[in-house]
């Protein structure tokens, strides 16, 4: 019986300890998800297949499409790293996706690729501010 007992308590502590760190990697991943909601365009298409939408007034980023199993069904699903309203949580697998993604590197390549839009940016709008002037 006292093992039994030692075995419930056991299970207990490490299902509390597993609810703390999975809190923990959620809160982790939503502040990383935050920071680039807000300093990422909406709709642009982001390296390693993530983006970030909008809907109803706020901004989500949207993990890549994965394949979720359910039953006999298998569907794309996205998950926003900072869910709210309809949004579905992210499941744990895909929050230790992101920080993998993240320590190898991906908030680099982000950067990489919003320099060379704001480039490209540039050079249009100053063909296009030359052409202003020539008409």
């Amino acid at each position: 019986m006292n093992d039994v007992v030692n075995a419930l308590k056991r299970l207990e502590r490490a299902g509390s300890e597993h609810s703390r760190t999975t809190d923990k990697l959620r809160e982790a991943a939503a502040e990383v998800a935050k920071f680039i909601e807000w300093n990422v365009p909406v709709g642009m298409e982001l390296p390693r297949g993530y983006i970030v939408l909008r809907d109803d007034g706020s901004r989500y980023l949207m993990t890549p499409e994965v394949e979720e199993v359910s039953g006999q069904y298998c569907y794309p699903c996205q998950y926003a790293l900072y869910p709210g309203g309809s949004k579905p949580f992210p499941t744990r697998a895909a929050l230790h996706e992101f920080a993998k993604d993240i320590a190898d590197g991906w908030l680099d390549e982000v950067a990489e690729m919003l320099e060379r839009v704001a480039e490209e940016d540039s050079a249009s709008t100053q063909t296009l501010e030359a052409a202003k002037l020539e008409v």
